[in-house]
């Protein structure tokens, strides 16, 4: 009995030991190394094979990435053709249309989960189909694969591309952005031959442009008009507009490459701003813009760094044109100009501004619609310490009033003046508010018989209003519109019939906000309040276009917007924002006006005072 069962336990433990070589032969490749290949994602069995696209002989030839994965345990040696110069071998029909873009020169070990990805390159020498064999000579044996492509007959091939990177496609619209009247904008792109033989440029014109706008652009010629294959040449095209509004241009390049002979793009830009002078040497030499419009009639003001004088320009085409004769200077006594605002009335066009030689308040007014402004209409309005900045104005008929800012005792002071500007006496001045530090950033508006005035309290950070409803001949008491942290910077107002509109700076919030009252100024519910931005946009201006109320928004690293709002500013659509300068501003100061369906944006950005219109209540800008 004990010899049998010595005999059963032999055998099981034979018959297991055998069990266990069989299971360990079987697994070997797991226990051992093993090598997958992938092309793409896709798994590249062996004896399967590799299509590359069709390929033009002559040219760079097209690549297929292959990744070697090694997928056991154990080191996966790439041993190469034996002299370790090359890992991926290639014979069979055409070995010589295939190639790899690694060359070795020594060893390469993968070790366990580890890969390595390699460029097959197909480089058909002659046209028709070519295959080789790919072998890939390893430590646990050789990995094959049939790899196969179509040799097409060389010809050129056009390719364009802006700026040397983004190509461009026959057929495309290109946006060149905005430029101002005489400015010029060039557009630069290359033509490339990546064919396999040279690329004629046949066309008489080489560069042909066309279209309705075609004078306003112009081109010049490439240098080459036979070009290698491999080889580029540069063009440029200068769009100089002559009028506001979009322009488009279609360019067309004749060839002999048999696929693109005719290659069309279209370029378009649109010309929205004029530049009413360019002419100073400092960076921010020209600021404080503002602007004003009387029907046809266009005014704007600015102070001229340089040479710290107030200027003065005028269009009387709507703002379509600024010739540059209609340029003057209003005053250069000293250094004038800066915190100005403008107002309109008839015929006679006011200025209000700080004379900082003499830290006074001073008003110019030209009684012939710009045309002349007379030494004897440059008034000192307040001279009564350091005072005058922040200015705000608004006329009718032959009344006038400046609020503004009184920094020797940190005080809002309005000035009067019942015969066009002329004379500013002692009885029409007064203090409106003295709470503090406050009157910055002073806004007015008059809505007869309503006047409204917003303004910042810098000693409690608040944003403060006023009213009067009877044409300023007195004033109810300043209220506080929004005390929610710091609050009421750089405020602005618009009025339409009994909407009045506020929109400010909320730092604490880092938001522009919109404060509306339905009744006339008198409520400010908080529910009417709304959030225009939160981007980090700092400064705003408010004006009423037709149904609209239009807002510029104006952020120094992002560019200068517009937002519109159909429904009294309650709603302000994402959509409905357009940039009317989209690029970094070297400066916070800008000015809107508004008339009828005519919106107007004048801001100084480097060396130049721009005009921006719109002729849809800012739905777009020419």
């Amino acid at each position: 009995m004990i010899r049998f069962l010595k005999a059963i336990f032999i055998q099981t433990v034979f018959s297991l030991f055998c069990l266990f070589l069989l299971l360990l032969y079987s697994c070997d490749f797991i226990l051992g190394s093993r090598m997958v290949v992938t092309c793409n994602g896709e798994n590249v069995p062996a004896g399967g094979s590799l299509q590359f696209p069709d390929t033009m002989v002559g040219v760079d030839g097209s690549s297929l990435t292959i990744t070697l994965l090694n997928d056991g345990i154990d080191d996966l040696v790439l041993t190469g053709n034996g002299d370790q110069t090359d890992y991926i071998l290639f014979s069979g029909d055409d070995p010589d249309s295939f190639t790899d873009d690694y060359h070795n020169f020594g060893t390469l070990t993968l070790w366990e989960n580890e890969s390595y990805s390699i460029d097959i390159i197909f480089l058909p020498q002659s046209p028709g189909l070519k295959t080789a064999a790919l072998s890939i000579p390893t430590n646990r044996g050789n990995y094959h694969c049939t790899v196969t492509g179509t040799g097409l007959v060389s010809q050129p091939e056009i390719d364009l591309f802006r700026n040397y990177i983004d190509a461009i496609d026959s057929g495309e619209t290109l946006d060149l952005g905005a430029c101002g009247i005489a400015d010029t904008l060039p557009f630069l792109f290359c033509i490339k031959n990546t064919g396999g033989i040279d690329l004629h440029l046949t066309g008489t014109p080489v560069i042909d442009l066309s279209g309705s706008d075609m004078s306003q652009f112009s081109v010049s010629d490439p240098s080459l008009t036979v070009i290698p294959k491999n080889t580029y040449t540069n063009c440029t095209i200068n769009f100089t507009p002559s009028s506001l509004g979009p322009k488009e241009c279609v360019v067309t390049i004749e060839n002999d490459d048999p696929d693109e002979g005719m290659f069309t793009f279209t370029i378009q830009s649109t010309s929205n701003f004029v530049n009413v002078l360019n002419e100073t040497t400092s960076l921010d030499a020209l600021s404080n813009p503002a602007i004003a419009v009387s029907l046809t009639d266009v005014y704007a003001c600015y102070y001229d760094i340089d040479s710290t004088n107030l200027m003065f320009t005028r269009s009387t085409d709507s703002g379509s044109t600024w010739p540059a004769g209609n340029t003057i200077i209003v005053d250069a006594i000293g250094n004038v100009g800066l915190f100005a605002d403008m107002a309109v009335s008839g015929s006679r066009v006011l200025i209000s501004y700080w004379d900082v030689s003499n830290t006074n308040l001073k008003c110019a007014f030209s009684t012939d619609n710009g045309l002349t402004w007379l030494p004897g209409d440059r008034i000192t309005v307040d001279d009564e310490g350091i005072i005058g900045m922040y200015t705000s104005i608004c006329a009718k008929g032959n009344d006038i009033f400046i609020a503004y800012y009184d920094q020797e005792f940190g005080g809002l002071k309005l000035a009067g003046s019942a015969d066009g500007g002329a004379t500013w006496p002692v009885s029409q001045k007064k203090t409106l508010d003295t709470a503090g530090d406050t009157g910055l950033y002073a806004d007015m508006a008059w809505n007869e018989p309503y006047i409204y005035l917003v303004y910042y309290d810098a000693t409690n950070k608040d944003l403060k209003f006023l009213r009067s409803t009877n044409n300023g001949i007195s004033w109810e008491n300043s209220k506080i519109i929004d005390a929610a942290g710091e609050t009421g910077l750089y405020p602005s107002i618009a009025v339409n019939g009994n909407f009045v509109y506020i929109s400010y700076y909320d730092k604490t919030d880092s938001a522009l906000r919109i404060a509306i009252s339905t009744d006339y100024g008198a409520g400010w519910q908080e529910e009417n309040f709304r959030v225009l931005v939160n981007d980090g946009s700092k400064h705003s201006k408010l004006a009423v276009s037709g149904s609209s109320l239009v807002a510029g928004i104006l952020h120094t690293s992002y560019g200068l917007k517009s937002a519109v709002s159909h429904d009294n500013g309650f709603t302000w659509l994402q959509e409905e924002r357009l940039f009317i300068d989209a690029s970094y501003f070297n400066n916070s100061l800008f000015a809107i006006t508004a008339s009828g369906t005519n919106v107007f944006v004048c801001y100084t950005k480097y060396k130049n005072t721009r005009i921006c219109r719109s002729t849809n209540e800012g739905n777009a800008w020419y």
